[in-house]
């Protein structure tokens, strides 16, 4: 029922339904997907009701036109028509979203998701893959279930990895500095626009939305990067491909999206293409290329099926009867009469499961319970010590110990590649040029990050197995605070206003990052060494470590007789009752032309430079910006308080605690 008004005329129409199902039709037809529909016999119609749907109502869920996630909500999930189900909702969003259906349920679109196109599946790349079947029967496949396996499974770690090739990779959320460039997870540029370090933000902060792009072409005509790896094909933004110049400065410089980062001083690394010149052989080939460090490495997970038959139960999607959750799976262990013996045929006489032999050796389901990878790589299916750290060659020519160490650690004990484990006999463990090539390993002399991303704080090995503490600091948005215009031009960063707003020390030279020479530190015009701590500091900061302001007596060598006079002989500090501090703390320097008069000294700096900053807002990544940039202003909406004084030390004290919205999803930030 309508009522429309028009010049005064008000005109009542009447929409009769003629059954049930058409009713359900007509309101799960909603333009906007929202609504649902409840049987009432007792309804005017005589059918039911059509009203908004709960989440919607509450906010669980907003438009999907903007939310990806709301998508899943909208439609039908039970309904025949392919239009009025949540991933035709997701598909045409304008918020340029994909449909993820659940693995072992592809039918069920309860058990779906919609996401953004950015966000990459198990289906897309091994490391998002949740358990051991979805490993091997769906990582990398991009869908096609009868290729070989592309991932195997970790049992230790619980984490699924390319079959071979994949050691490069930095996985971007385990923790672990998985490719060995002391550059641990999203510090790694590797991961600068994965969606676990927030990549998904940077489109719409400064970032090109590459994601929805799945060809070369189409990539490549809208100035986005192509990217072709062991692990996979996709499209990313600018300057996601920085990592692949690692060690070649005059490449790096040449692509206007990378910088170069050599500070440290270079790394040693693996020779990540012993691995490519194995990948993709058969168990013949593979065993004919061991005198090349090839060597067939057995899939652990495909032995001992029935009957011998190696191999897994997969759904044939073909099927068109009904389907029952994680049916095929069920007949992994039984071989392949029982999995295509299994279920009710469809209309068509087909049964719901397909057998894929592993043990093939050509063909579309070509796999031979295995892959070929370098020796360096395949330590991992060895499950014994004595195994591991075998010394005599095997049949494939293969001295185990050469090549794994047999390791004990809170995971566990398991087989590791010595190249892998920061083991001095491996590649990160050797410090220069000469003994890194000795190696066989290849020697960078620098890192390429995308601009914006990284430090000079690089990294490096040393000498027996120690590993240098690195740096790759990630986005490095925060030198633009107080800079509103600086940070709009950076990829990547956003802004959020400062409510009430101070003069601060500039941090934009990111001084700590020289602290490995206090040469290079003490020429940058806003850095100074201090030499106890063994690190490089913004100027200011030395008011308060620099022992002559504080020690009690005349240092010759410092104007003054007295800490006071010593601190205020320094232009960019003074004397409060707490000792010396940086100018750029005084309470009096209350606005933006007070706080940026205090030019760095002559001597290493540079005259008309401020050392100081009015921080009249904040320059965050583009994650931090999406949840934070909308945050409810004013004291938070209090949950709860305790009197003061009944906690020591008085800084775990809590006396009040309250909850803000966000302004980003269903998202709150709670605080003390």
């Amino acid at each position: 029922m309508k009522q429309l008004g028009e010049s005064g005329l008000q005109i009542l129409i009447v929409i009769l339904w003629t059954s049930l199902q058409s009713a359900k039709d007509s309101c799960f037809s909603s333009k906007l997907g929202m609504c649902d529909f409840t049987t009432d016999s007792t309804a005017s119609n005589g059918f039911g009701l059509c009203k908004v749907k709960e989440e919607f109502k509450k906010g669980i869920a907003k438009d999907c036109d903007t939310d990806c996630a709301s998508c899943g909500y909208t439609g039908n999930f039970k309904s025949s028509e392919a239009d009025k189900k949540p991933s035709y909702y997701c598909k045409n969003s304008k918020a340029k979203c994909k449909w993820v259906a659940d693995l072992s349920n592809q039918n069920d679109e309860s058990k779906g998701k919609c996401v953004s196109n950015s966000e990459k599946t198990c289906e897309d790349r091994c490391d998002e893959c949740n358990d051991e079947s979805e490993c091997t029967n769906f990582g990398a496949k991009k869908g096609n279930t009868s290729k070989a396996t592309q991932c195997s499974w970790d049992s230790v770690s619980s984490t699924c990895s390319l079959t071979t090739g994949g050691a490069q990779k930095e996985i971007c959320w385990d923790g672990i500095d998985n490719n060995n460039n002391g550059k641990m997870d999203c510090a790694d540029s590797m991961c600068f626009s994965d969606t676990f370090c927030g990549g998904t933000f940077m489109v719409g902060f400064g970032g090109k939305d590459c994601f929805g792009y799945s060809d070369q072409a189409s990539c490549n005509s809208n100035q986005c990067v192509w990217m072709s790896e062991n692990w996979g094909e996709w499209c990313d933004m600018p300057g996601a491909s920085c990592w692949k110049k690692d060690g070649n400065q005059n490449n790096c410089a040449a692509d206007g999206n990378c910088t170069w980062h050599s500070g440290f001083g270079g790394f040693c690394e693996e020779n990540w293409t012993m691995s490519g010149n194995c990948m993709g052989k058969t168990e013949p080939q593979c065993r004919e290329a061991n005198t090349t460090g090839c060597v067939w490495t057995v899939d652990q997970f495909f032995q001992g099926f029935a009957g011998g038959q190696q191999g897994w139960c997969d759904p044939d999607w073909s099927f068109t009867g009904t389907w029952v959750d994680n049916f095929c799976a069920g007949y992994d262990d039984n071989g392949r009469t029982d999995c295509e013996d299994a279920g009710t045929a469809d209309s068509a006489g087909k049964k719901p499961c397909n057998w894929f032999n592993s043990t093939s050796s050509s063909g579309a389901g070509a796999y031979g319970g295995g892959w070929c990878d370098h020796m360096k790589f395949a330590c991992g299916q060895f499950n014994t010590e004595a195994n591991c750290t075998q010394r005599i060659n095997d049949s494939q020519n293969y001295n185990h110990s050469q090549y794994c160490n047999w390791k004990h650690d809170e995971w566990g004990t398991f087989c590791e590649g010595k190249s892998m484990g920061g083991s001095s006999v491996g590649c990160w463990g050797n410090a220069d040029q000469n003994s890194c090539t000795t190696a066989g390993c290849n020697w960078k002399s620098g890192f390429c990050d995308p601009v914006g991303f990284g430090s000079e704080m690089g990294g490096g090995g040393m000498a027996g197995g120690a590993i240098m503490s690195m740096g790759g600091s990630g986005m490095s948005c925060f030198k633009y605070n107080g800079n509103q215009t600086g940070c709009a031009g950076q990829q990547g960063c956003g802004w959020m206003e400062e409510l009430q707003p101070f003069c601060d020390v500039d941090k934009g030279t990111e001084c700590p990052q020289y602290s490995y020479s206090a040469a290079v530190c003490n020429s940058k015009s806003r850095c100074v060494y201090n030499a106890q701590m063994q690190f490089c500091d913004e100027k200011p900061f030395a008011c308060n470590w620099n022992s002559s302001y504080s020690n009690g007596i005349d240092d010759a060598n410092i104007a003054g007789t007295t800490d006071q006079a010593e601190c205020q002989s320094n232009s960019l500090c003074y004397w409060s009752n707490i000792g010396c501090q940086p100018q750029c703390f005084n309470s009096s320097k209350s606005t933006s032309a007070t706080c940026g008069g205090f030019a760095l000294n002559a001597t290493n700096g540079t005259l008309n430079q401020s050392a100081c900053t009015w921080v009249s807002g904040w320059c965050n990544s583009g994650i931090e910006s999406s949840y934070f940039q909308g945050m409810e202003k004013g004291a938070p909406t209090p949950l709860g308080s305790d009197v003061g004084g009944d906690a020591s030390p008085a800084e775990v004290d809590i006396i009040d605690f309250g909850m803000k919205e966000m302004g980003f999803g269903d998202t709150f930030g709670f605080g003390n």
